[in-house]
C-alpha cells in the first residue's frame, strides 16, 4: 500500500499518495509554498507551511535549492550540479529550477543509494 499524506491548503486539506507529487516550489511574490502534482496542477499551501514541514513530512522530500523541493520518486538523474525529474516533470519548471546549491548537494546524495 502506497503511504499517503495530507497538505494543508490555502482552502482545506488534499490527500495525496507520495507519488502523486513532483516537488514544491517556493512563490516568492505570494511568499508561499505550493505543491507541484503530476498532472501539473499547482496546490498553494497555507502561508505558515515552512520547507521543514514539507521536509519532514516525507524522507522522499529533499531540497535542493532556496526555492525548490523535490520529491526522490521522480529523480530520474544528477548531471552536475543539475537534477533531471521524470516525465513530464520536465515540462512543469525551467531547468534552472533544478539547479542543485551546493549547501543542498550533500543531503542530496547522502539520500541516494550508490552502488
Amino acid at each position: 500500500m502506497e503511504e499517503t499524506f495530507y497538505i494543508a491548503t490555502a482552502r482545506g486539506f488534499r490527500i495525496f499518495r507520495m507519488s502523486d507529487i513532483y516537488f514544491f516550489s517556493y512563490e516568492k511574490e505570494q511568499r508561499v509554498w505550493q505543491a507541484i502534482s503530476i498532472d501539473g496542477q499547482l496546490f498553494k499551501l497555507r502561508r505558515q507551511t515552512g520547507a521543514d514541514e514539507i521536509i519532514a513530512a516525507s524522507p522522499a522530500f529533499v531540497r535542493i535549492n532556496q526555492s525548490i523541493i523535490i520529491n526522490m520518486l521522480h529523480l530520474a538523474s544528477i548531471e552536475g550540479c543539475y537534477v533531471s525529474l521524470d516525465a513530464p516533470a520536465e515540462y512543469l519548471c525551467e531547468r534552472d529550477d533544478l539547479r542543485v546549491s551546493r549547501g543542498y548537494m550533500k543531503e542530496l546524495k547522502s539520500r541516494l543509494f550508490l552502488l
